[in-house]
C-alpha cells in the first residue's frame, strides 16, 4: 500500500537535524554514574557467519570502540557499566538488557537508571517500515533473529529505565553510510508507541525513511481488543502428504495491523496485505501444525491443522548392502588458548581410542575420520562446511565433541568451547543453534551428534524414546534422522569422562551386527548414571529435517 507524500508530512512527526555537533554531546554529564549503563555494538564481519551478505560494514568495530572511549574519557558512563560487543550475536542485546532488568529487585524509588545504546552495523526495514538492528549471525531478511527498535524500546520500559539514548549509526544492506553520528547529530526519530521512559533515538543521516506503521496507527483507536482474523488456505485439515517439507499458506487481517504470524513457533514470511507463507518439516505419521497471528496490541488468534506424512515407498537396503559411506568428525579439546579456561586431560586421548574402534571394527574408513584435536571455531565450521559440499544424501555422519561446554540461562542456549574460546566472551563459542543450523544443511541420510559437554537444552525437539521406536532396523535406516546424544543435562562434565569410557567400551565389546543410536544410548545410560551425577540425554534435533529414522552402526567383526 502506497501512502501519499502529503499524508506522511501530516502523520509522521520527525525532524532532520544534521549538524556539526556529534551525537554524544547531547548526553548530559552527571555526578552519579552508578545507574547509567551503555551497550556499544560494532558489527563488521557479517560474511564470517553468513556468506549470503554481499559485503561487510567497514570500520564498524573501530567506530564503536571510538564511541566507547568517548563515553569513558568524558565521564559519561563508568567503565564497569559499559558493555562493548564487537560483532555481536543475536543474544548480546538481550543479555545486556537482562542485566539491567535486575534493578527491579532493588528500591526503584531511589533508582533512576539511564541507558545509552550505540549500534554500528547493518539495519533493515520490513514491509511496514519497522526498523531492525541486524546481529552478526542473521541476514537483513531474518527479522525473527534481529531486534526491532520497537522491541528495544519495550525492553527499556520493562527494565524501568528512566531515560535512554539510542544511536543507530548503521546502514541498510546495499547502501553506504554518508554521515556518522560520531561527527553529526543525525536525524531524530520519534520512539514508536507510548513509553514510560524518556527515549531519544538518532539515526545516521543517510538512513532517513518514513515509518509506515507509526503513520498509519494515528488513524486507529489506541485500544484494540479483537484478535486478528486468521485463515489457513493450504494445506487443508487432514491432508496426506508424501514429502516431509510442508508449505503453509494463509492470510491474517486486523484493523490495527498484523504484527507477526508464527507457524509452530517459527516466524512466517508476512506480506503487507496479510498473506503469509512458511515451511515446516513433518515427522512420519500425523502432525499437528499450530499457526498463530498477533496484532500490534498483542491480541492473538490461532488455528491448528492436522497433516499426515506418509513417505513414498522405496527399494529398501540394509545398512550393509548400501553403498553409502560412514564419516566421523571427532572434536576434542584439551588445550585452551585463554589461561582463564582450564585445560582438560581426557578428550584427545578418548577420541583417539574412539577413532581406532570406528576404523577397525565399524564401517568408518580412516580417510573418512576427521580428527580435529584442539581445533579453533573457524577450523570446526570450515570442516563442517566442507562436508556440506562433499557428502551425499546416502552418507552417514557422526559428530563427536569432547571438551568444555557452557549453558547460558539468560538465552537458554548451550555452547561448545573450541580451543580459541575466551572466558566471558561468547563470540567464538559454538552455540547449539549454530550446530543445529549446520546439521540441518548437511545432505546426509543420518547425522548423529554426540556431545561430551554441557550441550543439552535448546538442541532437542524431544528427548528419550523417539517416535520411531517400534520400527525394525531396516525401517530406521531407510528413514532419514537427525539425533543428538549428550553426556549429561546441565551439570558440569568431569575431566575424566565416564560417558566416553563406557561408549568406547561398549563399541569394543559389542557383538551385534547392527546397533542403532537409540539402543546405543540405553546401553550407556545406566552405567553412566551409576558412576556419575549426570543423566545422559537423547533425542531428535529440532528443526533439522528428522524423519523418524536412526543412525545405525555396522559392526564388521561379527560372524
Amino acid at each position: 500500500m502506497k501512502i501519499p507524500v502529503l499524508s506522511f508530512a501530516f502523520f509522521f512527526i520527525a525532524h532532520f537535524q544534521l549538524s556539526a555537533q556529534p551525537a554524544w554531546k547531547i548526553i548530559p554529564p552527571t555526578n552519579d554514574l552508578t545507574y547509567r549503563y551503555a551497550l556499544v555494538i560494532g558489527n563488521e564481519n557479517y560474511q564470517i557467519y553468513a556468506d549470503r551478505y554481499t559485503d561487510d560494514v567497514l570500520h564498524s568495530i573501530y567506530d564503536a570502540e571510538k564511541f566507547r572511549m568517548i563515553l569513558e574519557r568524558n565521564k559519561l558512563v563508568a567503565k564497569s557499566n559499559i558493555s562493548f560487543y564487537p560483532d555481536a550475536l543475536s543474544t548480546h542485546i538481550k543479555l545486556m538488557l537482562s542485566r539491567i532488568v535486575k534493578l527491579k529487585s532493588q528500591d526503584q524509588d531511589k533508582i533512576k537508571a539511564e541507558l545509552i545504546v550505540y549500534f554500528n552495523g547493518k539495519i533493515s526495514y520490513d514491509e511496514k517500515g519497522k526498523l531492525y538492528l541486524v546481529p552478526i549471525d542473521a541476514t537483513e531478511n531474518e527479522f525473527f533473529f534481529s531486534m526491532s527498535v520497537d522491541e528495544l524500546c519495550d525492553r527499556i520500559d520493562d527494565a524501568e529505565i528512566a531515560k535512554a539514548w539510542i544511536f543507530v549509526d548503521a546502514t541498510k544492506a546495499g547502501n553506504k553510510k554518508t554521515e556518522s553520528l560520531l561527527s553529526s547529530l543525525g536525524e531524530e526519530m520519534i520512539p514508536p508507541g507510548n513509553h514510560k521512559a524518556e527515549i531519544n533515538i538518532f539515526l545516521a543521516g543517510s538512513n532517513s525513511i518514513r515509518n509506515y506503521r507509526n503513520a498509519l496507527k494515528t488513524e486507529i483507536d489506541k485500544e484494540d481488543y479483537k484478535a486478528p482474523d486468521l485463515i489457513i488456505e493450504s494445506p487443508v485439515n487432514e491432508d496426506i502428504l508424501g514429502s516431509p517439507e510442508c508449505m503453509i499458506y494463509g492470510k491474517a487481517t486486523d484493523l490495527s495491523g498484523v504484527f507477526t504470524v508464527a507457524v509452530n513457533g517459527e516466524e512466517a514470511h508476512l506480506n503487507v496485505d496479510g498473506s503469509f507463507s512458511a515451511k515446516t518439516i513433518l515427522e512420519v505419521g500425523e502432525n499437528s501444525i499450530l499457526v498463530e497471528a498477533f496484532d500490534e496490541f498483542h491480541n492473538r488468534s490461532e488455528r491448528i491443522i492436522s497433516v499426515d506424512y506418509r513417505p513414498e515407498k522405496t527399494v529398501e537396503k540394509t545398512p550393509e548392502e548400501s553403498t553409502a559411506s560412514f564419516f566421523a568428525v571427532l572434536i576434542g579439546v584439551t588445550e585452551y588458548k585463554d589461561p582463564m579456561v582450564n585445560d582438560l586431560k581426557g578428550p584427545v586421548e578418548d577420541l583417539t581410542k574412539l577413532s581406532q574402534v570406528l576404523n577397525e571394527q565399524y564401517n568408518f574408513k580412516d580417510e573418512n575420520i576427521f580428527k580435529m584435536y584442539n581445533a579453533t571455531s573457524f577450523d570446526i565450521i570450515d570442516t563442517l562446511k566442507y562436508l556440506e559440499k562433499t557428502l551425499t544424501p546416502d552418507d552417514n555422519l557422526i559428530i563427536v565433541f569432547s571438551g568444555h561446554g557452557v549453558w547460558d540461562e539468560a538465552s537458554s542456549k548451550g555452547y561448545w568451547l573450541p580451543a580459541d574460546a575466551e572466558a566471558g566472551n561468547n563470540l567464538l563459542w559454538l552455540s547449539n543453534s549454530k550446530i543445529t543450523a549446520i546439521v540441518s544443511s548437511l545432505p546426509t541420510k543420518h547425522t548423529l551428534v554426540i556431545a561430551d559437554a554441557c550441550f543439552s537444552g535448546g538442541i532437542f525437539r524431544t528427548r528419550g524414546l523417539p517416535s520411531g521406536a517400534g520400527m525394525d532396523i531396516l525401517q530406521k535406516y531407510e528413514s532419514p534422522s537427525r539425533n543428538a546424544m549428550t553426556s549429561g543435562d546441565l551439570n558440569e562434565v568431569p575431566d575424566k569422562s565416564a560417558f566416553m569410557f563406557y561408549m568406547i567400551k561398549y563399541l569394543k565389546e559389542n557383538r551385534e551386527k547392527f546397533v542403532t543410536a537409540e539402543d546405543f544410548y540405553y546401553k550407556l545410560k545406566i552405567p553412566v548414571m551409576e558412576s556419575t551425577e549426570n543423566i545422559p540425554q537423547f533425542g531428535k534435533i529440532k528443526n533439522s529435517g528428522d524423519q523418524g529414522g536412526d543412525f545405525v552402526f555396522v559392526n564388521r567383526k561379527t560372524e
